[in-house]
């Protein structure tokens, strides 16, 4: 198990297998060199992927337990998951071939949702 530090004492990371099935990926493996964090609205993840029709590494609902942060594995680490679209971040163009996707449930920050 992992340990996650912060603000907050530590927490113990817990990773599952996603429940529901995504299928906006890639068969192409990548070497990751980044991690993109990305910021959701929606509850429901299934929501954001079929919408949109992206998916990520790591999904990480609203949390209950203090003691554990949950995050459920959608696209195994080394495929390539769908989440940065058209990027350019310095030298590097096409993100998703060298980044780590990781969304996060943050309803505060999006009141409409």
């Amino acid at each position: 198990m992992l340990t996650v530090y912060s603000r907050k004492p530590k927490r113990n990371l817990q990773i599952l297998p996603a429940p529901i099935y995504n299928p906006y990926f890639d068969n192409k493996t990548i070497q990751p060199r980044f991690v993109l964090l990305h910021c959701s609205g929606y509850r429901d993840p299934q929501t954001t992927w079929i919408e949109y029709q992206v998916s990520t590494h790591f999904y990480i609902p609203e949390q209950n337990d203090s003691n554990y942060l949950l995050a459920y594995e959608v696209v195994k680490i080394p495929l390539r998951a769908r989440h940065a679209g058209v990027s350019h971040w310095r030298n590097f163009s096409g993100l998703n071939d060298f980044a780590i996707g990781i969304e996060i449930v943050c309803r505060i920050m999006h009141a409409h949702c």
